[in-house]
């Protein structure tokens, strides 16, 4: 978006997105390397992929992303680099003019662009496929949920964007960096908005079905989960008010109260998608009416406890589960890596934007 509006404002930003994206789609890639459970697993992916497989298609979309995202963020960050005056910079002038890399970044930047575009649109619906294909959890299961990752995906790189914007004009506050945080708002209320109209369908349809599990959802949504479901809803919602708000917008405080808030929405938006879909039971069972006509109910199918020791329960309704250090560990590596790779690729490319008066 910011090298096809060819803003002098957004450009400025060019390389920080790319350098964010390569480590976002880095990061993803080591979490589902947990997912594999092994070395093994990865092996037999890339020697023996199975083509129907959601997975697969998943590490394909990934890895393109990620090549294409390093490509960008090289083509971007090309100029300031020659023009540094760090080794790496120094070497590099030796070889490529900074003119040469000025020419470059106007000509292959917009391919990249799109190219990019394309591959993170497709990388989105192949991770909303991998859920909504699951017919086994009615949450997950429908249509939009592709439609809704490309929305999220949309909300979480702007949001971010807007923080940093925020917090790097806080004390210079120019025409130059008004225009740019508008800039970003605009793909902020547009990607919210989509979100929203899809979660409104997915409501609507829960309130309407007849079906138990779709039933038992409903009754968690508004039950069990209500505080968390509301801070997806009124989070976001809030953050909106601020952005679209012309006085309010003109507050870098503001602006990065509506980043946070739109953040925290989207985080209990993830944890509503597990939520939500193992709270339900897959499956279901309904006993006949009584002898005097009344309803027995619904209720689902015990599921295994994983206990096979004699004075243990091998079935349940439910079971609990509290993670270990080293689970919470590996939860919490892809967001290390994710920021420690930015971080690099930001002080070695300079893409840091200098502050314009």
């Amino acid at each position: 978006y910011a090298v096809l509006r060819k803003k002098a404002q957004l450009q400025d930003y060019a390389a920080l997105c790319a350098a964010i994206a390569f480590s976002a789609a880095l990061a993803a890639s080591v979490a589902v390397l947990a997912d594999l459970g092994n070395i093994g697993n990865v092996l037999a992916m890339i020697i023996g992929p199975h083509l129907t497989s959601p997975l697969v298609w998943d590490m394909v979309a990934l890895t393109v992303f990620i090549l294409v995202a390093l490509v960008n963020f090289i083509i971007l960050a090309l100029p300031a680099w020659t023009r540094s005056e760090t080794r790496i910079g120094t070497w590099l002038a030796k070889r490529i003019k900074p003119e040469r890399a000025d020419a470059s970044r106007r000509r292959l930047a917009p391919i990249l662009a799109v190219i990019g575009i394309i591959a993170a649109v497709a990388l989105q619906i192949v991770e909303g496929l991998i859920f909504s294909l699951q017919a086994a959890h009615v949450w997950w299961h429908t249509p939009l949920l592709p439609f809704d990752f490309i929305a999220v995906s949309g909300i979480c790189g702007s949001a971010l964007l807007l923080l940093v914007l925020a917090l790097t004009t806080m004390k210079s506050q120019t025409e130059h960096s008004h225009t740019t945080i508008k800039h970003v708002s605009r793909v902020l209320v547009v990607s919210l908005v989509l979100h929203f109209a899809i979660v409104a369908i997915g409501l609507i349809g829960l309130v309407t079905s007849s079906v138990p599990a779709e039933k038992e959802l409903l009754a968690l949504l508004s039950g069990d989960y209500a505080v968390l479901y509301a801070a997806e809803i009124i989070l976001p919602i809030m953050a909106l008010v601020l952005v679209v708000t012309p006085r309010l917008r003109l507050s870098r405080i503001t602006m990065a109260v509506a980043a946070l808030l739109t953040t925290a929405g989207i985080l209990a938006h993830r944890m509503m998608l597990l939520y939500g879909a193992y709270a339900v039971p897959s499956l279901l069972f309904t006993l006949p009416e009584s002898s005097s006509g009344a309803q027995l109910g619904s209720w689902g199918y015990p599921i295994s406890t994983g206990f096979g020791t004699l004075g243990e329960p091998m079935f349940a309704a439910t079971t609990a589960y509290v993670p270990t250090m080293i689970e919470v560990g590996v939860a919490l590596l892809p967001l290390g890596i994710a920021v420690f790779v930015c971080g690099i690729l930001i002080v070695l490319s300079r893409s840091y934007p200098a502050q314009k008066g």
